[in-house]
């Protein structure tokens, strides 16, 4: 029995329609929490397409927003990282930027994860009763996952999560490389991993690195079964 889980969090522990609320409350509050400044990890340079017609813009948001003409552009920048996003585009950049606005949303009350029902009290047994280490693997960045966990209807439940992973730590979650990068960090075999998801594809880079995994169904989930894959409804089925 694998003794670390790591899970991911959208169609898994959260609705898939959460994801629908972080990008309006990005479109809504962007503007006005990146230009207070909050932007302090997301140095990296970004290339939206802004003005119009549209033309590429590499920026740093970081240096760009402590410009007094920073604001002129922020309605189009804002507008461009939902769109980008909400086409898939899940570039760790803009998702980076997208966690800043998110994190804002979830400390002062305007963002619930809802989780599902199962989530708090498996992962009291899990961490409580059998020891095991949970971890969490998301495209959403690190520091609005941290967020997300601490502000939420259902309690507190960052207490019980070991560590959180996201597209720059360690990377792509369709690779096998990213599943080993995280054994390494945590010091552990993939074997002694067990990861759930609720997308094959994720779990098929999982699966080659050597973890044991399972495909989550909740409802609005796309995928509903699987031909490689146990699959369970709930996390009481581990």
């Amino acid at each position: 029995m694998a003794q670390t889980i790591l899970t991911d969090v959208m169609g898994t522990t959260t609705p898939n329609s959460h994801i629908g609320e972080l990008l309006a409350d990005f479109k809504e509050h962007g503007e006005r929490v990146l230009s207070s400044g909050y932007l302090t990890n997301s140095e990296n340079n970004i290339t939206v397409e802004v003005g119009n017609p549209p033309r590429e813009r590499e920026i740093s948001l970081l240096s760009y927003l402590r410009r007094d003409t920073g604001k002129r552009i922020m309605p189009e920048i804002v507008a461009e990282i939902a769109r980008m996003i909400g086409n898939k585009n899940l570039d760790k950049h803009y998702m980076g930027v997208l966690g800043v606005v998110n994190r804002d949303g979830y400390y002062h009350g305007r963002l619930d994860a809802g989780f599902f029902v199962d989530v708090e009290p498996v992962f009291d047994r899990w961490k409580l009763e059998e020891g095991r280490n949970i971890y969490v693997y998301s495209s959403g960045s690190a520091f609005s996952q941290n967020a997300m966990f601490t502000h939420s209807k259902e309690g507190k439940l960052r207490r019980f999560i070991d560590g959180f992973f996201d597209l720059k730590n360690p990377g792509s979650k369709y690779e096998a490389e990213s599943y080993e990068d995280i054994a390494m960090q945590i010091n552990v075999d993939t074997s002694d991993i067990l990861f759930l998801s609720d997308s094959s594809k994720e779990l098929d880079a999982a699966h080659q690195a050597g973890c044991d995994v399972k495909l989550v169904v909740r409802p609005g989930n796309k995928e509903t079964e699987s031909d490689k894959y146990q699959v369970i409804h709930s996390f009481s089925e581990i």
